[in-house]
């Protein structure tokens, strides 16, 4: 299933969310896989298998909301300026909110704005963090207080990544 998204800002601000085992998909330039080990561990391997690109390299970040910083985003963008990616070059976001949320502003952030696209890994980030280009950190004021709306180029929903999760990503409340 494809939803395709178009936004009332503008009509060249469209992007498409794909529903469906994730597909290959082939890149005419350098890409940078923004992941963390928990996801690296489980999937990496079927991502970098569906993936082609000029250069393909991975980012690995520490887990969880408490490295959503603007000291982990800088890191990122170390890496990037370190494989000597252009205004041409793509992210992509491989793993929950957190990952996607500091992607998409490294994104936002690297030579003015490149592309990215979200892989997310998480019922959340799924139905949610993916969709609608909320990007940014935390900071010791609070959460998200750093950040830009800033769309991505396409999401892959891929329900087999769900299967890993443990039971309680799955409840609202209460399991």
């Amino acid at each position: 299933m494809i939803v395709p998204i178009a936004l009332a800002q503008s009509k060249e601000l469209t992007y498409s969310i794909h529903i469906d085992s994730l597909p290959t998909l082939t890149f005419d330039t350098s890409v940078v896989v923004v992941t963390n080990p928990t996801v690296a561990g489980y999937h990496l391997d079927t991502l970098m298998s569906k993936l082609s690109a000029t250069a393909l390299h991975v980012v690995s970040v520490p887990d969880g909301e408490g490295y959503k910083t603007l000291e982990t985003v800088e890191q990122i963008l170390n890496e990037c300026f370190e494989y000597k990616l252009d205004r041409k070059s793509l992210l992509i976001a491989f793993g929950g909110g957190v990952i996607g949320d500091m992607t998409g502003f490294t994104a936002s952030l690297y030579q003015r704005g490149i592309d990215f696209i979200q892989i997310p890994t998480t019922l959340l980030s799924q139905v949610d963090a993916s969709v609608g280009g909320k990007t940014g950190v935390n900071n010791r004021y609070g959460k998200n207080l750093i950040g830009a709306f800033y769309q991505p180029k396409a999401v892959y929903i891929d329900p087999t990544f769900l299967e890993t999760l443990p039971p309680r990503e799955f409840c609202s409340r209460d399991c």
